[in-house]
């Protein structure tokens, strides 16, 4: 099975941004497969829809999308973890977010294999300009 570099986050805040990521991974002759972990308003353009994940929770669709953002995030986080530990593909994984996005997706990025290469988040200033990028490691 061919592997591929899941880039994750909520594409509700951060859609433009994922894209991005995943284009120049794209570029660089790797796949790429978005995945949205929004947990309010789902994106309809993701290849994996937060849904989708949300189903792998052991609580179904309905345990993540409660409407209370801290027991969403919790639950998203968890459904995107078996969603992960369910994948033989992972040749990688970025994620992209602020505390909540960042809290799901390194939820999942500690049960990767050793050796799976995954990246953390940066803080970005008003005007794009990124400040500092703490890569995150086991």
């Amino acid at each position: 099975m061919s592997k591929t570099i899941y880039v994750a986050g909520s594409f509700d805040t951060k859609g433009d941004e994922l894209r991005y990521v995943a284009r120049l991974i794209r570029e660089q002759g790797l796949a790429a497969t978005l995945v949205d972990l929004s947990t309010a308003t789902p994106a309809g353009d993701a290849d994996i829809d937060a849904k989708a994940v949300a189903g792998f929770h052991p609580g179904g669709v309905a345990a993540v999308f409660t409407g209370d953002r801290g027991s969403a995030v919790s639950a998203m986080g968890l459904a995107f973890e078996r969603f992960i530990l369910s994948r033989g593909d992972v040749g990688g994984m970025i994620g992209l977010g602020g505390s909540g996005g960042t809290a799901m997706v390194t939820q999942a990025m500690r049960v990767l294999p050793v050796g799976t290469a995954h990246a953390g988040s940066g803080r970005r200033e008003r005007d794009g300009s990124l400040l500092q990028f703490r890569p995150l490691s086991r």
